[in-house]
């Protein structure tokens, strides 16, 4: 019976009824992002991406499991609501009604804020609107509470029980106005923006001046830290490397990684993929042009697999900066917290507790950067200019000899020639047009290979 009521989504939780499993469902997971969850009772394997669906489905084709449960002597709020595992076993005595209260309570504030957060974020509203709708939210439940006390108290009173007494407990259950903190969090933009840290452990980004302009960093080292204590990418980390594939089918079948293999060979190595890239935040024409504009780095977790790494969930944003303050002061400076901690991610590494209970130590390592065809010229420390000269970072090839002879004809870059290319820049600039180069790629300090 447990193996039917499984949560897929927390992978261990189990329990005893159908009913006991929706409230789980409802309160833990209804409101997550990218919610979706298979059936799963008897072996079931319809996939829902909403939780009424979901109920739908199960009054539809399993409901002779919801009036077994209903019938079975079994307190769900201990299954459902305990955070621990063993814990949520069969409590036969009475349930303390302050405590079970406050249980729900916290479960409802985690509910709210992401409803909250939901509106603001995912629908792209206005801070007016958004705490217009939150309001009606408030006024709506709060009404709703109202008329349901009063039914119950109607009740109690008709079955001989006077709710009118002394009892404290009792008038504390029935007070509605303690809801009204379910909202203290996310009633208006700034609480939401506030509370993100506080409610869901969001990284908050920090704060880096370029020149004139401020620049925002996201801690890489907590971001994979995150990651790396996910249930569904835990398995992914800790998986070998096997880099003797015949054919190229990643990264790590690569020249590139298997030159570094035996030096990251049994330690636990998280595989960087940056991504930079410039866009308008506005639709400015004619002189006002990249007025706005801004520089954005992400980068992606390349021990998942590739299905999982092209989807939004699994991109996240590192630095964003001002385009012109990329411009005026260079990548070298907005991008020093990055390079700096990337540094320290390969030689110190950090050291988490996994989903299983142990405690793992890993490093980081970089492994490509990507970015349009300005944007990786400037990364890599060649000239932005395509219309003369040496116009590729592969090849020798200049622009005059691009319709006549191929790249096959051209003599490629490699490490030793680019380094005598940037040192023989470094001691005549004029060498610059030369070669193509205009210096070190910014990243120049992380080779350990």
């Amino acid at each position: 019976m447990l193996d039917s009521f499984t949560c897929s989504l927390c992978s261990k939780r189990k329990f005893r009824t159908t009913r006991a499993y929706l409230l789980h469902i409802r309160i833990r997971h209804a409101d997550d992002a990218h919610f979706r969850v298979k059936c799963g009772i008897h072996g079931c394997q319809c996939e829902y991406n909403k939780y009424y669906s979901l109920c739908k489905h199960i009054r539809r084709h399993h409901s002779d499991m919801l009036e077994r449960g209903s019938s079975e002597a079994f307190t769900e709020q201990d299954d459902v609501l305990s955070d621990n595992d063993d814990e949520a076993e069969c409590h036969s005595g009475p349930v303390d009604s302050s405590v079970l209260q406050e249980q729900y309570f916290c479960a409802l504030h985690k509910t709210v804020f992401k409803y909250s957060l939901k509106l603001r974020e995912k629908y792209v509203l206005p801070a007016s609107t958004h705490e217009d709708i939150v309001s009606d939210c408030k006024s709506l439940i709060s009404n709703v509470l109202s008329c349901h006390n009063d039914v119950i108290q109607c009740h109690l009173k008709n079955s001989g029980y006077d709710v009118s007494g002394d009892d404290v407990l009792t008038q504390d259950i029935f007070d509605i106005s303690q809801y009204e903190r379910l909202w203290s969090d996310c009633d208006t933009s700034y609480k939401v923006t506030r509370s993100c840290g506080d409610v869901l452990d969001m990284i908050k980004p920090v704060e880096h001046i370029v020149g004139n302009f401020k620049s925002y960093y996201i801690s890489l080292k907590n971001t994979l830290t995150m990651l790396v204590q996910k249930e569904d990418i835990a398995p992914f980390i800790l998986q070998s490397f096997s880099c003797h594939e015949s054919h190229l089918t990643s990264f790590i079948s690569g020249d590139a990684f298997r030159s570094m293999f035996s030096h990251i060979k049994g330690s636990r190595v998280l595989l960087i993929h940056l991504y930079n890239d410039e866009f308008e935040v506005v639709n400015p024409i004619g002189a006002h042009r990249g007025k706005h504009k801004m520089n954005a780095t992400y980068f992606t977790l390349g021990n998942l697999p590739s299905k999982f790494r092209s989807s939004l969930q699994q991109i996240h944003l590192v630095n964003i900066v001002k385009h012109k303050a990329v411009k005026d002061e260079g990548y070298a400076v907005a991008f020093a917290p990055l390079t700096q901690e990337l540094q320290e991610l390969y030689t110190d590494g950090f050291t988490t507790s996994l989903p299983g209970g142990h405690t793992e130590k890993f490093h980081a390592v970089l492994c490509t950067v990507s970015g349009d065809n300005l944007s990786s010229h400037a990364l890599a420390g060649f000239r932005q200019i395509f219309s003369s000269g040496r116009v590729c970072r592969v090849c020798m090839i200049s622009h005059d000899e691009l319709d006549d002879k191929c790249v096959s004809d051209f003599t490629l870059r490699c490490a030793e020639t680019h380094a005598y290319h940037v040192e023989a820049v470094r001691q005549n600039p004029d060498n610059c047009a030369i070669y193509g180069v205009t210096g070190p790629s910014i990243f120049f300090s992380l080779t350990v290979f």
